[in-house]
């Protein structure tokens, strides 16, 4: 029998079906990579008359295996999306096989 938990980060796959274009700041380096972009959400306001920014967010996952920079993401790396919008990368996190990118949008 065949052990199921081998080889799971597969049944993920599907998942990570976008392009995006990164451009990293410790290299320099560019390189459109698959990922996973979730959709734009507004940044909450620190106080009332902020409750006008333009400032979105955005997360993107992308497998450490298809990271190909010589360097692990940092930030103030940016990410393109497929549609075109532009993140600047404000937190990293290291999730099972993939990298969470939490990006702020870059005018």
């Amino acid at each position: 029998m065949n052990n199921p938990w081998t080889n799971s980060d597969a049944a993920f796959d599907v998942m990570f079906s976008d392009e995006a274009q990164f451009t990293t700041i410790k290299t320099n380096e560019t390189s459109t990579l698959r990922c996973c972009v979730f959709p734009r959400e507004d940044i909450d306001p620190f106080a009332d008359g902020d409750n006008m920014s333009t400032i979105k967010a955005a997360t993107v996952l992308v497998r450490k295996s298809d990271w190909t920079f010589n360097a692990a993401p940092s930030v103030g790396d940016q990410v393109q999306t497929p549609n075109g919008d532009r993140y600047k990368v404000a937190s990293i996190e290291l999730e099972q096989n993939w990298y969470r990118l939490t990006g702020r949008s870059v005018g």
